[in-house]
This record gives structure tokens, C-alpha cells and sequence, in this order.
């Protein structure tokens, strides 16, 4: 709200300057954002010059109890903070753990049976000679971002909150590549040593890999900017409204088999498409 408002006093006068004494534009900030006085200096002082500082990171120049700043290098500046404070580790992770969540109550309202947090998997679960297909160094632990069943279907989540790229996809897309491949192998790891899992689960959830039949095991890859990856990749990136429509037809899905794998067109569900994603069946 401190920045919203500042932005609205550069927007009145965008050519012109701002003076006014330190007390008094505190004031003015506090009246109409609602945030403390210790709030507002906090921000007043990274927004101040001072030496070995940036006249374009920090426009306001401080002279005795006076400040005075340039409507419009101000209005660039807080846009400037803003921008890279949005792509921050600490706010992007944020925002990932609210995408990761939206999935869960998604599932949650649909019948699933939902883990409440991400599970940590402890272990080297892809083979070293494939770990060049998802990075440069060997893996030897991960996480699920969702996990969630509903009758003999588990779903195993990675969730991807991205922003829009500001030059073409092909980064985007190469990054979902890679994250597809990396999920199915754990997938197939969790297939392979659900007794592990099931310890990992705990008591109280290790009822969703427990079935006397076989479960399906579904690999998903969600994200709030889906694209489609390469034609040779049988995977489907899916946006929060698809794995909402996917979740409920989930009972009529058609399955077909192929060899000891199996593949669910999770493409023809939700968008009438030939592409699929493959799930996999519990190993007998």
C-alpha cells in the first residue's frame, strides 16, 4: 500500500517534483496505506539516496528534514522494486506453495483423498546415467509436490507456477521438458518401493498406497502457464481448470495397454486432443 500510494502521488504530478518535510510525507503515507510508521520508514530509507547508492534505485534525495524526489523517477523506481522483488526466491517460492495448494483443494472438492503438504522422498531416484536428461548433477533426494487418490488412481503432482515470458517459450518449454521427465521417474521410484513411501506417508496416509487391486499410478504436470511440449513427448502440461475437468472424469477415463506401461489420454479428456500422459501400473 506505501508503494501504491507513492505511484498515485508521481501519477498527480508526474513532471514535477515532491518537497515536503520528512514528518509530513510519513504522514501522508500512513493516512492513506494504513501501514505502521515503522513500516513506512523501513521503506522511505531504502528509497533514499545516500553514498554508494544508485540515484536510480534510490530517488529521494534527503537534504536536512526535507525530501525531495522526481514524480516520475520515483514512479520507475517502485515499479522497478516491485518487478524484482515479484521474481524473488522468497516470493516465488510463496507463490508456488499457494499453486501447490489451489491443486490440492482442486482435488479435494472432486472426491480425492489429498496429502496435506509436499512429501520429501530421501533417496536417489533416478538412475545416474539419466540424470543429464533433467540436470548436471546426480539426484539424491526430491520432493512431490501433490499426491492424491481417488479410488485406484494416484496422482503425483509437480506443480509449476511461472510467469508469462517476455521472449518467445522455448526456455519455458525446455524447463517442462526436463520437469516432465524427472516426474516420471519418480513416479516409477514410487511405484517400485511403496513400502518406503507408505513409511514417508505416516501412519494416517499411508491408506492412499495401500489397495488390494492395482492402483494407477498418474503422473501430472500442472502449471499456471501450460504449453505444449514437444511432439515426441508423450506428456501433457495441464492449467488448473483442465486438472479440475480431468479430475472429474477420472472414473471414465480410457485406458489402454500397452507392454507392462500403460498410458491415459488425459489430453483427449480435457482439451480433444491425441496427446497423452502416461501413467503406470502397480508392478505385481
Amino acid at each position: 500500500m506505501v508503494c501504491e500510494r507513492l505511484i498515485e502521488l508521481a501519477r498527480l504530478s508526474f513532471h514535477t517534483l515532491y518537497r515536503n518535510n520528512r514528518t509530513q510525507l510519513r504522514n501522508e503515507l500512513r493516512k492513506t496505506s494504513g501501514a505502521s510508521n515503522s513500516v513506512i520508514d523501513r521503506i522511505l530509507v531504502s528509497l533514499t539516496w545516500g553514498v554508494g547508492k544508485s540515484t536510480y534505485e534510490s530517488p529521494i534525495l534527503s537534504v536536512r528534514s526535507e525530501r525531495i524526489f522526481c514524480m516520475q523517477r520515483m514512479m520507475g523506481t517502485v515499479f522497478h522494486h516491485l518487478d524484482y522483488n515479484l521474481h524473488s526466491p522468497t516470493y516465488s517460492d510463496e507463490l508456488g506453495k499457494r499453486f501447490e495448494q489451489a491443486c490440492r483443494t482442486v482435488l479435494s472438492s472432486k472426491g480425492f483423498e489429498v496429502f496435506p503438504d509436499r512429501l520429501n522422498l530421501p533417496f536417489q531416484y533416478i538412475p545416474a546415467n539419466a540424470s543429464p536428461l533433467v540436470g548436471q548433477r546426480i539426484k539424491t533426494s526430491t520432493d512431490i509436490d501433490v499426491i492424491a487418490r481417488k479410488g485406484d488412481f494416484l496422482f503425483v503432482i509437480e506443480c509449476k507456477e511461472r510467469t508469462r515470458p517476455k521472449r518467445g517459450t522455448s526456455r519455458l518449454q525446455n524447463l517442462l521438458t526436463r520437469v516432465s521427465i524427472d516426474l516420471q521417474y519418480k513416479t516409477l521410484w514410487i511405484r517400485a518401493n511403496t513400502q518406503e513411501v507408505s513409511k514417508l506417508l505416516g501412519s494416517e496416509w499411508s491408506k492412499l498406497l495401500a489397495s488390494e487391486s492395482s492402483i494407477w499410478y498418474v503422473p501430472l504436470l500442472v502449471s499456471n502457464f501450460p504449453i505444449d511440449l514437444p511432439s515426441d513427448m508423450r506428456s501433457a502440461v495441464l492449467s488448473l481448470s483442465e486438472l479440475e475437468r480431468l479430475a472429474e472424469a477420472i472414473e471414465i477415463s480410457r485406458v489402454a495397454k500397452s507392454g507392462i506401461d500403460y498410458f491415459l489420454s488425459v489430453k483427449d479428456i480435457v482439451r480433444s486432443s491425441s496427446s497423452d500422459t502416461r501413467i503406470f501400473s502397480r508392478q505385481s
